[in-house]
């Protein structure tokens, strides 16, 4: 998760500073491709680039719209930059779960979401929900 945070990290400051980042997930196996993939997106990568083994043409990736579960973004809202793991729960939150997804950190009693996560909350933030999520 540390490697997740740091590359998650690298393309939100790039990007902030008027980068436009491209990923190339060609190295490492299929399911570490893969995670790169969607972590970049997540990110706010410019673009994603992979070069198939059987032929020499890079190609580019779309990069898709991805998004987290309402139920996910409405506990880590409520958590916020963070509290302690007593009050989460007593809220409602279900802390171990958020855990086990990786989407935050627990320490000394206390939880808040992890670094990449801050990002898509604030990335989130002022958008609305589409009519097919509603209906």
């Amino acid at each position: 998760m540390e490697l997740v945070d740091k590359f998650a990290r690298i393309i939100i400051n790039k990007t902030k500073q008027g980068y436009k980042v491209i990923v190339n997930s060609t190295a490492g196996f299929k399911a570490e491709a893969a995670y790169i993939t969607i972590m970049a997106m997540m990110a706010g990568a410019w673009r994603i680039v992979y070069k198939h083994e059987g032929f020499n043409e890079v190609v580019s990736l779309l990069s898709l719209p991805l998004a987290m579960d309402e139920k996910y973004m409405r506990e880590l809202r409520k958590i916020g930059k963070g509290m302690q793991k007593q009050a989460a729960e007593g809220i409602g939150i279900n802390v171990d779960e958020l855990k086990e997804k990786g989407l935050v950190d627990f320490e000394d009693g206390f939880v808040k979401p992890r670094e990449w996560v801050t990002h898509l909350l604030r990335l989130t933030r002022n958008k609305l929900p589409s009519k097919a999520a509603n209906q």
